[in-house]
């Protein structure tokens, strides 16, 4: 008999506790590590060397949304394929359980899915007999219990309301769901109480749950927004989590503010927490989207459809003035809440030229611009005010004329984040990192479950943070990097037995080439799985073997508790 399932030797562990690499092999049995050091002439089933590897904790993606897509394609390749071994769910308000008649296809909800539960019980023996790519982590969702409960108004609840929504809360906490969350930027909670979020997030903790929210502002309300949440967190006496963290649009400027203001709630005793995405973009990201009109492009279709269309719409005066004055009278708008700040642009200084490819057609930049691309070219790196100043031209017509001149090698990108406060959020301690995403495969990435924007924060994101962030800027060390995609979400959603490698922890484990990690994804073509991940076991089932996804199910369910 063997002395274990699967040995993993030579490589340099870095243990997700924050201290540098040491040398270590690991032995693993019925699912855990079973021993930790020198395993000398011992023998495994299955041996994996990994010198001149290191070898880490499997990544928790602190913020995802994979809940009903785990029910179409249980693998989840795009997860696991950039070291991803759990997932938290439920996030931003919006939960797979309790489901009515009423509360079907909101946020983050796809067409595609043929759901067959009902309650929390129902919806866990659904993905755990279907089989789990990652180890899934749900919350319970403040948008899907009032859908159902007000029945899609967005308004204060009243006494009885708050009473049903409450229930509803206790009953997930019991059959298992770590938390409650919310989605205070989004209809039908907008105009939700405070009273009424303090009292779920009350009734969350009387059961050991936590609190993460998708805050009422990332734009003007930001300050207002994290104030609020940091006081229901305070009292309702329960841990905080605020969800993917920015300072968007007026707030611009206010990263270290808020970073210290969730430094001042720890001081007081409050347990809080935040993650963010590793990317300067927010909301609405890809230029098009941001800038145009429904009505001109649809940014459902893919751009290299929708270009063509364009360039040649552009061609025509008329039309071009229409698509002009549309823009510029949605720009200039006042904008409110999410759907407004996020969604669409106000200001060109946001839209960044980060790609031009090659011209579709010399001189076909239509209008009365005249505007070579040869010049359009050189405008790379630049946003698009600052292109405009440089060449004394409106910018809305410098967009224009970069679309009609290089159509689907075109991309802008919607940037919305201060690189200061950027940094500012990354570098905090407490900051775990997400990828806001569904979880999905390259081969799948059309269905329509992928109800989310395709961004290469997507497949990329880990390879991000340890290739470009902390190997090649140096923001981060190579261990800190590993300690917040692992023991620091562990530590917040209490993961027991996960997010350190130690004798007894589950066999969540990464492993790969610190030198060779990098995403190859990129605004136009997000869908690309990253570098440098070799092998990744989840549960001690290999889920990527030798840089390939294996399609195994090996996750399971993290309910309170476990």
């Amino acid at each position: 008999m063997k002395d274990f399932d699967l040995a993993i030797r030579g490589g340099q562990v870095i243990d997700g506790t924050g201290k540098p690499a040491f040398r270590a092999d690991l032995g693993l049995r019925d699912g855990r590590v079973s021993e930790m050091g020198d395993l000398g002439p011992r023998t495994a089933s299955v041996t994996l060397d990994v010198g001149g590897l290191t070898v880490a904790p499997g990544f928790v993606d602190s913020h995802g949304h994979s809940d009903f897509a785990l029910a179409v394609n249980p693998p989840v390749q795009s997860q696991v394929a950039q070291g991803f071994t759990t997932e938290i769910g439920g996030n931003c308000g919006v939960s797979p359980f309790p489901l009515f008649d009423d509360n079907r296809g909101i946020e983050f909800d796809p067409p595609g899915v043929t759901v067959t539960w009902t309650d929390a019980p129902s919806y866990f023996a659904t993905v755990k007999g279907r089989g789990l790519g990652v180890s899934f982590v749900p919350q319970v969702g403040h948008m899907t219990i009032r859908q159902h409960v007000l029945r899609g108004e967005d308004r204060p609840a009243g006494e009885s309301e708050v009473d049903l929504l409450e229930a509803l809360v206790q009953q997930a906490l019991a059959a298992g769901a770590k938390g409650f969350s919310t989605g205070l930027d989004y209809h039908p909670t907008q105009n939700a109480a405070t009273e009424e979020v303090i009292r779920l997030a009350r009734a969350a903790g009387a059961y050991g749950g936590l609190y993460t929210s998708h805050i009422r502002g990332y734009g003007a309300r930001f300050p207002e927004a994290l104030t609020e949440a940091l006081a229901i967190g305070k009292a309702a006496g329960v841990r905080l989590v605020v969800s993917h963290i920015a300072a968007c649009g007026a707030s611009r400027g206010r990263g270290p503010w808020a970073v210290q203001a969730m430094a001042e709630a720890r001081r007081t005793g409050q347990a809080v927490a935040c993650d963010m995405m590793l990317y300067p973009t927010s909301g609405v990201w890809w230029g098009p989207r941001a800038v145009f009109p429904s009505w001109a492009c649809d940014w459902r279709q893919p751009w290299d459809k929708e270009a063509p269309r364009l360039q040649a719409l552009l061609g025509d005066d008329a039309f071009r003035s229409r698509l002009r004055a549309d823009i510029e009278e949605g720009r200039r708008r006042p904008k409110s809440g999410f759907d407004e700040e996020a969604m669409v642009f106000g200001s060109w200084d946001d839209i960044w030229i980060e790609e031009v490819g090659t011209p579709s057609s010399e001189g076909s930049s239509g209008g009365s611009s005249g505007e070579s691309s040869h010049h359009l070219g050189s405008l790379v790196g630049l946003s698009i005010s600052t292109a405009a100043r440089a060449g004394a031209r409106e910018p809305v017509d410098v967009f224009l004329d970069l679309v009609a001149a290089y159509g689907e090698s075109l991309s802008t990108v919607h940037q919305t984040i201060d690189p200061g406060d950027f940094d500012a959020f990354l570098t905090d301690p407490w900051t775990m990192i997400g990828t806001d995403t569904v979880g999905t495969s390259l081969e799948r990435s059309e269905e329509a479950f992928n109800i989310i924007q395709a961004h290469p924060r997507h497949y990329g994101t880990t390879a991000r943070l340890i290739g470009s962030l902390a190997r090649d800027q140096g923001k981060l060390s190579l261990a800190e990097a590993v300690r917040r995609l692992t023991s620091l979400p562990a530590t917040v959603y209490g993961l027991q037995d996960r997010g350190v490698l130690r004798p007894g922890a589950w066999a969540d484990i990464v492993v790969f080439d610190p030198l060779r990690v990098r995403e190859r994804g990129t605004y136009r073509r997000p869908k690309a799985y990253p570098e440098g991940f070799v092998h990744v076991l989840v549960n001690g089932v290999p889920a990527v073997l030798d840089g390939k996804t294996t399609g195994a199910t090996g996750g399971r369910l993290i309910s309170l508790g476990t």
